[in-house]
């Protein structure tokens, strides 16, 4: 017994000593954007990893969901709405979650990345950046399964259209509503306005492990 936990804590050494020494930063990624994927990414970056960005000691940091590739240069959305351009060369590190050592080819469009760098163009407004990546870290993990859930809102967020449902069996769970989320009441088609804060709420949805979230499908509110 005694083998196998100092094996556990030698292996985890091993992997966190050079990953988290090269993605260190003094601070937590801001969470103003939802999203991103909480194993691997946003702890190496000291985060959370929920999907926003920062500018620390150590360089910029932020996190997006991968929309194009093109030789070498990864085109990717924050769930704030920054469309990120996010250049690479010889230099950039690539870290594949759970190796060591990756590449920009095994990227897969619809992954999750975390990078470090440089600034080095941003629009007036703040919603295209490109950025001199030095780190790239990301996780092609993709694991979705059909689930529901009976809760209360506990939350809203009206910018980025989520609520968090307090349930009993599942604690809180993020749910994101989209233009293809049927809400009712009643038996009546509703609007997102019409979700509050207290409300009892039956959804069925997608569940997307990785990203720790949910996507609803239909959204019931029940009392």
């Amino acid at each position: 017994m005694k083998k196998a936990i100092l094996g556990t804590v030698l292996g985890l050494a091993l992997i966190a000593g050079p990953v988290g020494t090269a993605l260190a930063t003094s601070g937590k990624v801001d969470a103003e954007a939802r999203g991103g994927f909480s194993l691997g990414l946003g702890q190496l970056f000291g985060g959370h990893g929920k999907g926003g960005e920062k500018r620390g000691d150590h360089g910029f940091y932020g996190t997006a969901r991968v929309t194009k590739i093109t030789d070498g240069t990864i085109t990717a959305e924050g769930r704030n709405g920054t469309t990120w351009t996010i250049e690479t060369d010889a230099d950039t590190r690539f870290i594949a979650r759970g190796e060591k050592n990756g590449d920009v080819d095994a990227i897969d469009i619809g992954a999750w990345v975390a990078f470090k760098g440089n600034v080095t163009a941003s629009d007036d407004d703040g919603n295209e950046k490109t950025v001199d990546a030095s780190t790239v870290l990301y996780s092609n993990a993709k694991v979705e399964k059909s689930r529901k859930v009976v809760g209360t809102i506990e939350s809203i967020d009206a910018g980025d259209k989520t609520i968090t449902v307090d349930t009993k069996r599942r604690g809180e769970v993020e749910v994101e509503i989209d233009g293809d989320t049927v809400i009712t009441e009643d038996g009546e088609a509703v609007s997102f306005s019409d979700l509050v804060v207290g409300a009892k709420v039956k959804v069925k949805g997608m569940w997307d492990a990785a990203l720790e979230v949910m996507t609803a499908v239909k959204v019931k509110i029940i009392g």
